[in-house]
């Protein structure tokens, strides 16, 4: 999913940016209702193709005599159903928060995640003003958005073998450096050479793949068993609070300090982030070794494990 919407949206940004400065911002009026009219006609499509699938499953297990089996199917899902209702009612929503982020560690995670999303906040919604007080196009805006998309891909879709060799945390590290990178790299462009922007770009792919992954998986691995769904809601909600921070600090930092220094005052505080998790990691490592240290039965082999194994829990 999130690799064919990073494709539609490089393309939909690669054609609008030339529309634009050809005919004007009113084409996004018409781009718009487009648009509109594209989803609303793919959700019909799939809705109709799905009623027709389940109806033709239906009916060839009702010719093959498998009423039966449909039904008790369906009452071992009701039965299952409610009896996970029963065990989740035992367990709270601020439960669920002190299971992501009551240690040290997760607590730690969670800040360099909201760090970074206040960063990025900033620059997915102002960077277009930043790249017109340098002096771009839109057309070259829309060029930005397509040299991003191209490093995401592949970084999407190597997601299973990228996270082989990285935990989490070491994602959300990586994502946070990139970040830092760019956004300096921006503050240091000068005016009327808006071009060189595109050669910061590739970052933002890295960032918004390993950002994405690497909290997507810390919290799949601190979650029970079904409540992915809560988990990934409360990450959100971290996610939306660094939003809203960052564009209230973007719009006022913007027109006080200008973009320039805006942009460095998130590298520091994305930095900040970074320095919080490495140092939690570190105590983590540490508390590790002297646990295996302290326990004779627990042999190197084992120690090891624990050391490099690919989980965020501490």
């Amino acid at each position: 999913i999130f690799i064919i919407g990073a494709i539609w949206w490089a393309i939909a940004n690669m054609i609008l940016g030339p529309l634009i400065d050809y005919w004007g911002f009113e084409v996004m009026y018409f781009s718009a209702l487009f648009a509109a009219g594209l989803c609303f006609g793919a959700i019909f499509i799939y809705s109709k193709h799905m009623n027709a699938s389940l109806n033709c499953i239906l009916n060839e297990e009702s010719f093959s005599g498998e009423e039966k089996n449909i039904d008790v199917g369906a009452e071992k899902n009701a039965m299952v159903g409610q009896e996970g209702l029963s065990e989740k009612s035992y367990i709270s929503m601020l439960s669920l928060l002190y299971l992501i982020g009551g240690t040290i560690f997760g607590g730690s995670f969670l800040f360099s995640f909201f760090t970074l999303n206040t960063g990025m906040s900033v620059v997915e919604s102002l960077i277009f003003l930043y790249y017109d007080f340098l002096g771009g196009s839109n057309t070259l805006c829309g060029l930005t958005v397509v040299v991003t998309v191209l490093f995401e891909i592949p970084i999407f879709h190597l997601a299973p073998v990228i996270l082989q060799k990285f935990n989490p945390a070491h994602m959300q590290i990586i994502a946070s450096i990139a970040f830092v990178v760019r956004v300096i790299g921006y503050s240091l462009i000068p005016s009327n050479r808006m071009y060189l922007a595109l050669f910061l770009e590739p970052l933002h792919g890295v960032t918004y793949a390993f950002a994405t992954i690497s909290s997507v998986e810390f919290v799949t691995l601190l979650i029970p068993e079904g409540y992915e769904s809560s988990g990934q809601g409360l990450l959100q909600l971290f996610k939306g609070l660094g939003y809203f921070i960052g564009l209230c600090f973007g719009g006022w930092a913007e027109e006080t300090l200008g973009p320039r220094r805006m942009y460095q005052t998130l590298a520091g505080f994305t930095s900040l982030g970074v320095v919080v998790l490495v140092t939690a990691m570190q105590n983590k490592k540490r508390a590790i070794s002297q646990v295996a240290f302290a326990t004779p039965s627990l042999d190197t082999g084992e120690s090891k494990c624990l050391l490099n194994r690919n989980t965020p829990m501490a």
